[in-house]
């Protein structure tokens, strides 16, 4: 969706909802989807609070453990972004305990988020560790494209360096 067009978006899903409703042709998976979008959607706006309802809403319509973690990833770093990092780490550490352990990109992702919590949380311990692992799962991830990659260790090597200087030691 392109920059500003967020709300006319959600005004067209609101709209096939509507028309779901009417003619009864909603399936769980089809209403998850649409709250998956319209939360995701509605992240960057001033409606945000029902944008986390909607991921909210999705989680709670996902029966596969893959596809709530990705709902989970979406309401996680939408809690960071408001600083509230305590239930962003409970959301992915719980996600993750649901994975499979093959499921790779998911899992490193959610250490990502889990790197990020615990650095704003002062756990520097906790913080080393989880880009450890999630530095691991992507060297796993051959034949990935690197953007996909690419940031997550950018955003676990970010909090490395952080936790570097916090420590005053300049050999990291």
């Amino acid at each position: 969706v392109a920059h500003g067009q967020a709300l006319a978006a959600v005004a067209i899903l609101d709209e096939i909802h509507t028309e779901i409703k009417r003619q009864r042709l909603g399936s769980n998976d089809l209403l998850r989807r649409l709250l998956t979008a319209r939360g995701v959607l509605l992240m960057g706006t001033l409606r945000v609070s029902e944008g986390e309802t909607n991921l909210r809403e999705a989680i709670e319509q996902a029966n596969n453990p893959a596809v709530r973690a990705n709902i989970v990833y979406r309401l996680a770093e939408l809690r960071q972004q408001r600083s509230e990092f305590r239930e962003s780490l409970q959301l992915v550490q719980t996600a993750r305990a649901e994975l499979a352990p093959d499921d790779l990109l998911l899992r490193a992702r959610l250490v990502s988020l889990e790197c990020v919590a615990n650095a704003m949380l002062g756990n520097l311990e906790a913080t080393v560790r989880a880009a450890d692992e999630a530095l691991a799962l992507t060297d796993q991830l051959v034949g990935m494209p690197p953007s996909l990659t690419g940031e997550i260790r950018m955003r676990v090597q970010f909090e490395l360096a952080d936790v570097a200087r916090q420590r005053r030691d300049l050999a990291a």
